[in-house]
């Protein structure tokens, strides 16, 4: 029946008229129809309020009921605090929307209340029920001022919810961006401190590159351990000191021997750094890199616009 989803007079003649004319029944004075509808409606509607009575404890009727009655020095009432917002969704409001939103569900379950009502009608029911004022909803019977107040506490309790909902988004999506921003901040600094490591790089290579004073250095190392070596032929660990200087008819130390072999350990390790060079694709490759990360160094985008013809 429409009337169980729809609570407008007008919408249920509407109806009632699409009906008649697909059945081709004759259609009657408007008074009638208006008449029909509107004891149909009361009908439906005095069943819902049962219902909705029904599914209420004795101390939720008694709690429901009460809510017009005067109860501050500023006669204000709380079925009007039902009715009001209780704030912006605000941080700053945050306790007073909780606060509201637990007062509504101590009132009861609204959502046991309202099972098997028409959202339509809740609606409707709690529009009706916001438009009057505490001495106008005593003049209805407890049926219906217990059914419009549970539509409204219903209306009051998912408004609270949204709000707080709301807020929380509001409060989650300001966290969120200060996290971006202390991100973007952690990125800057790392990106100076590759930009520096970068350098540093660039600088190690340059000292190892051919040209480079490692390399000289290298040239000369091996020369003159070669020339330690050959003045050293055929000495040993095993020879005494005595035996090393008449060797070398005291022009040397027998210590010379372990400086030449650190001068050959010095040139073998630089082998092993240019050979680790070469592996990840050598020097040019190395600079190429180096050249198209320092491009952008400090955030340089002037490079990125077209050049003017």
């Amino acid at each position: 029946m429409a009337a169980a989803s729809k609570n407008n007079l007008a919408d249920l003649i509407n109806i009632a008229l699409e009906k008649l004319v697909e059945a081709n029944l004759e259609i009657p004075r408007f008074s009638t129809l208006d008449a029909m509808t509107s004891t149909a409606r009361g009908q439906v509607n005095e069943e819902i309020l049962a219902g909705i009575r029904d599914r209420m404890t004795e101390e939720e009727r008694r709690r429901v009921l009460g809510l017009p009655d005067v109860i501050e020095l500023d006669r204000k009432t709380l079925f009007n605090a039902l009715k009001q917002n209780p704030g912006r969704a605000t941080w700053s409001h945050f306790k007073r929307l909780k606060g509201h939103l637990e007062w509504v569900d101590g009132l009861g379950d609204t959502g046991k209340w309202l099972e098997q009502v028409a959202s339509t009608k809740v609606v409707d029911f709690a529009d009706e029920a916001e438009a009057q004022d505490a001495a106008t909803l005593k003049e209805y019977t407890d049926d219906k001022r217990m059914a419009l107040t549970a539509c409204l506490a219903a209306k009051a309790r998912m408004r609270a919810r949204d709000d707080l909902a709301t807020m929380l988004c509001k409060r989650m999506a300001a966290k969120a961006k200060k996290a971006r921003e202390e991100l973007a901040e952690i990125h800057r600094q790392q990106q100076k401190i590759v930009e520096a490591l970068i350098g540093n790089y660039r600088t190690l290579l340059q000292q190892v590159d051919k040209e480079g004073p490692a390399q000289s250095a290298r040239a000369r190392a091996v020369a003159l351990t070669k020339e330690a070596l050959d003045a050293l032929e055929g000495l040993g660990e095993e020879l005494s000191a005595a035996e090393v200087t008449g060797r070398l008819d005291g022009r040397v130390s027998p210590a010379f021997l372990l400086l030449a072999e650190g001068l050959m350990v010095q040139s073998n390790g630089l082998d092993s750094l240019l050979s680790a060079v070469d592996k990840l694709g050598g020097f040019e490759a190395q600079y190429a890199q180096i050249e198209k990360v320092s491009t952008h160094h400090g955030d340089n985008w002037e490079v990125l616009l077209p050049s003017v013809p």
